[in-house]
């Protein structure tokens, strides 16, 4: 489900239906989770049982009923393609799975345009999201992520200029919006102990991380590093897993394209693939600490600066530094759609281009939902393929003697050729 789908969801049933927080509080709550870690659908979701029972253990359990059930099919898929011998796959269902990775990537690349449509139409954060995307591609390490986003934010407190000051009407307007911190004031755990236990977390997982090199710390600090600097959209997390666990050797280009398919086909946020991966790469307990360990962040960050949210709303460079971070972290996303492609080029890159055009062009055109779109990539895949193996087959069926003689030295001199370049 898109961010716009859940959204219209969660004002139906929450604000419409059940009453419990105005049209007023979604709005801020929307403008507060989106400058903060994590997917947006999960963090609105999490504040809102967090103000229902006046306590944290609220938005724990909304997460869980919103979350937990996609989880779950996930770990299961895991399970069970764990036990699969990929390197064994008939050619043909090796170009069906290829299809499906090329709907994945056009669904990549519908979020990065959409989420480039979303950045201010000012020519320095394009730059950044172009910069960002071709310097990654270059050099796809989790450092240059995290110089990169420190580059975004600085260049966009120095370089870009302030917005103009807003109109009486929008001021109005402004006015009108209702301060969702005086909510959460008397909660426990809300402000500087969810700040501090933030902190603590990320320091305690990365000192023992450095100082063991357990896979448990490894998996948990990693995940945690990364939920805690996601910006801009779920999707923007792909790149980072991929680079930051396959630096580490414990992640392969199959095992994350495979999570990102089945990811794909449920609903629920991007960041539920953890869940998927810790099973894959270290087992079902790995999957529940790499599930905690990816949202988290969003819990502790959101909880933490609900009190300071309006002070920080007005001040325009704190504003500013978001939307830089946000423009590179949109840079990430159209990266990912180069290093998902360069997965999918074999056999044939040419029938790859050709299925990401056309899911690409549907998606784009018709706007049909992600599953749709991947199911399209295998089928149309699948139909290049048998086009491909009857075009031979009738080649060979009207191959004269000349012909045949002359392919026969073709590949004589092919054998001749890679025995004499590599030699047993």
């Amino acid at each position: 489900m898109c961010i716009r789908d859940s959204i219209a969801v969660i004002e139906k049933m929450f604000v419409r239906e059940c009453g419990w927080i105005s049209h007023e509080e979604l709005t801020e709550l929307i403008g507060l989770t989106s400058s903060l870690p994590g997917p947006l659908s999960t963090k609105i979701i999490i504040a809102i049982g967090t103000m229902r029972l006046s306590s944290p253990l609220g938005g724990i359990i909304s997460f869980l009923c919103f979350s937990g059930p996609a989880a779950i099919i996930l770990v299961l898929c895991a399970a069970f393609l764990t036990q699969l011998d990929q390197d064994s796959i008939p050619p043909v269902y090796d170009n069906i799975l290829k299809g499906l990775y090329c709907g994945a990537v056009a669904i990549v690349a519908q979020a990065g345009m959409i989420l480039a449509k979303k950045m201010p139409p000012k020519k320095e954060y394009l730059t950044l999201i172009f910069v960002s995307a071709g310097i990654f591609i270059v050099s796809q390490r989790f450092l240059t992520m995290m110089l990169l986003l420190v580059f975004g934010a600085l260049f966009s407190i120095l370089f870009v200029k302030p917005e103009n000051s807003q109109s009486p009407k929008k001021e109005a307007s402004a006015n009108k919006q209702v301060d969702v911190s005086k909510t959460y004031e008397k909660i426990p755990f809300i402000g500087k102990q969810s700040l501090i236990a933030f902190v603590a977390i990320f320091g305690v997982l990365y000192f023992f991380r450095w100082l063991t090199e357990w896979p448990i710390f490894l998996l948990m600090e990693g995940f945690y590093r990364i939920g805690s600097i996601i910006f801009g959209g779920g999707h923007v997390v792909l790149p980072m897993i991929v680079t930051h666990f396959g630096e580490l050797g414990l992640l392969d280009q199959n095992q994350f394209m495979n999570g990102f398919l089945i990811v794909s086909f449920l609903p629920g946020p991007m960041f539920n693939i953890s869940a998927y991966l810790g099973m894959v790469m270290k087992g079902p307990f790995a999957a529940l600490y790499c599930y905690a360990s990816m949202f988290a962040p969003g819990f502790l960050t959101m909880w933490g600066m609900l009190p300071y949210w309006l002070s920080l709303r007005k001040n325009p460079r704190v504003e500013r530094a978001l939307k830089g971070v946000s423009c590179i972290s949109v840079g990430f996303v159209f990266s990912a759609i180069y290093m998902m492609w360069e997965h999918t080029t074999q056999p044939s890159p040419l029938h790859s281009i050709s299925t990401i055009c056309i899911t690409l062009g549907v998606l784009l055109t018709y706007d049909p939902p992600a599953p749709f779109v991947i199911i399209l990539g295998g089928v149309y895949r699948w139909i290049l393929y048998c086009l491909g193996a009857v075009s031979y087959t009738h080649l060979r069926a009207h191959e004269t003697g000349r012909n045949l003689v002359c392919r026969l030295l073709l590949e004589k001199k092919k054998i001749q050729l890679t025995v004499l370049l590599y030699p047993s």
